[in-house]
């Protein structure tokens, strides 16, 4: 069916429909004209929650995936730190730090990693980012571990007693590491205090008994002493045992009843017979402490020592559990025993460049490249500083190389084995210096021969001191020891090494190197008797040397 045409309008109703659309326009207008400002921000306002909405969502759900990502890395980390990888730890907790800057556990866990990985200032920082976030006594804790790692005692303690006061009872060891680091600082009645307290809170922590039973023995003599309510503990053990003892025996003793496992306990009190003289009692825990522990390296050494063993040296597991262990007291005791070898060596080195002979190689200004052989806690550094203009530091105990990095001497500091250091420096030292090391080696002829091989031909110095052995008593000298000492070396009772000049100035002579001076010299003194000792200064010859 075909469509009509629309109908044709006349000129009056098209006039008339014109007006009509002319009035509703003018009445919207009017509309509009009534409408506050407010109504219109309320209705843009809504638009823009309607379009907005969906905006905003989105922005939820991708901080929904970051947290997720963050958490699904630090999962991951924990699983690889649990398996031992810490550096793939490391890298997730890193991960999840990025992805979510708030994560506090990630951070925390993150700053204990780079601790054990040896990144001691990252570590300190990761801490203090968690500590930032929440501040509870763990987070303390955590950064005060991380400062004592790094030596820094004073930061750690006032890190420590802030987690103690936040949480009195519930971190026993923030009292055992707070007390390691106030006898470090030589607070030694606030470091007792701090492990009765530690040990009160947890009495399988045999280190914190023995801790305090070592403060004992380092304050017995002196005037004055400490009085508390564990001393009595300490008496009344010696009563129950019927026996006449002081109280620092009575502190082992009692350690030794309530943890008759704990070998080092047997190690100690036999180190405090031994300085008593009772030097059958202490062979006797040496030996009680092996029964225990096999591989007790410090009770090894000191029985060989008693029993007349030809050991022809301090093994480096000896070494450093003795110098850790020293470390908190080394100085004090040190200036006890009068030590003065690091200014032996000094005027030795002094004299040389100032006579003829050695006026050639003078530095002018600090120029050396030099390097402490088993630098302790810097006591040499200080005095050779001057001379270098890059001081290096080896030595084979940790808290030993930390003690020496708090004085800020060295340009570089390792842990470890001198003798690897040396041959990885092979003909690049000026100088080359080492206080009372030579004492815990008894053959010299492969330490000497690396040492040689380390030093500039011609010019390179080397300068050391050693214990004599033409001075030690012959009582120490059984007849069954009589072709050791021939040999030029000897182990002595106390746990260290004499040596003959004739036999140090042959080998010297063997690896290359010129005796320039020797000195009878007296470094130190032990039980208020001077120790008599050789100081050498010796040249690198030009031919090379095989070792």
């Amino acid at each position: 069916m075909a469509r009509l045409p629309p109908p044709v309008s006349s000129g009056a109703a098209a006039a008339a429909a014109s007006k009509k659309r002319r009035r509703e326009k003018a009445g919207v207008l009017e509309l509009l004209r009534r409408i506050s400002w407010l109504h219109w921000a309320g209705i843009v306002g809504l638009v823009s929650v309607v379009l907005g909405g969906r905006h905003f969502f989105r922005k939820i759900d991708d901080a929904e995936a970051l947290i997720q990502g963050a958490d699904d890395a630090y999962q991951r980390g924990n699983r690889l730190f649990q398996k031992g990888n810490k550096e793939r730890a490391k890298h997730h907790y890193m991960k999840a730090v990025t992805l979510f800057p708030k994560h506090v556990y990630a951070w925390s866990n993150l700053g204990t990693v780079l601790r054990e990985l040896g990144e001691l200032q990252g570590s300190v920082e990761a801490h203090k980012q968690a500590l930032a976030l929440i501040p509870k006594a763990r987070n303390h804790y955590n950064l005060a571990v991380s400062y004592q790692s790094q030596g820094e005692n004073k930061a750690a303690i006032s890190s420590y007693r802030t987690a103690l006061s936040l949480d009195e009872t519930g971190i026993p060891d923030a009292y055992f590491n707070l007390g390691v680091a106030l006898q470090e600082e030589g607070h030694l009645e606030d470091a007792n205090a701090a492990y009765l307290r530690a040990y009160s809170l947890d009495p399988s922590n045999a280190g914190a008994w023995g801790n305090h039973c070592n403060i004992l023995q380092s304050l017995e003599g002196k005037e004055g002493g400490m009085e508390d309510e564990e001393e009595k503990t300490d008496e009344e053990a010696g009563k129950e045992e019927g026996k006449d003892v002081g109280r620092v025996e009575t502190c082992y003793r009692h350690l030794i009843l309530a943890h008759p496992s704990y070998d080092r306990a047997y190690v100690n009190l036999g180190g405090y017979f031994y300085i008593k003289g009772d030097l059958e009692k202490a062979a006797a825990l040496y030996m009680k402490a092996l029964e225990i522990n096999p591989e007790n390296a410090i009770a090894i050494h000191a029985l060989g020592a008693l029993q007349g063993e030809k050991l022809e040296g301090a093994s480096l597991d000896y070494l450093s559990e003795l110098f850790d262990s020293y470390s908190a007291t080394f100085d004090a005791s040190l200036h006890a025993l009068e030590y003065k070898s690091p200014e032996l060596m000094r005027r030795a080195v002094d004299r040389y460049l100032g006579s003829p002979e050695g006026k050639e190689l003078a530095p002018k200004g600090p120029v050396w490249n030099v390097l402490d052989a088993g630098c302790g806690t810097g006591l040499s550094g200080v005095l050779f500083r001057n001379l270098s203009s890059h001081l290096m530091g080896v030595d084979v105990s940790m808290r030993m190389a930390q003690k020496a990095e708090a004085r800020g001497v060295y340009d570089e500091l390792s842990v470890g084995d001198m003798a690897e250091e040396l041959l990885a420096r092979a003909g690049s030292l000026d100088l080359i210096i080492s206080a009372d090391v030579m004492v815990y080696m008894g053959r010299l002829d492969y330490i000497l021969g690396t040492t040689s091989k380390a030093l500039k031909d011609e010019t390179g110095l080397f300068v050391f001191t050693l214990e004599s052995l033409e001075e030690v008593p012959k009582t120490e000298i059984a007849e069954d020891r009589e072709t050791e000492s021939d040999e030029g070396w000897l182990l002595r009772p106390t746990g260290r090494y004499a040596h003959r000049r004739e036999y140090v100035e042959e080998l010297l002579g063997k690896v290359g190197m010129e005796v320039v001076s020797v000195e009878a010299v007296v470094g130190r003194k032990d039980k208020g008797q001077p120790i008599p000792g050789w100081l050498f200064l010796c040249r690198k010859r030009r031919e090379h040397i095989k070792i």
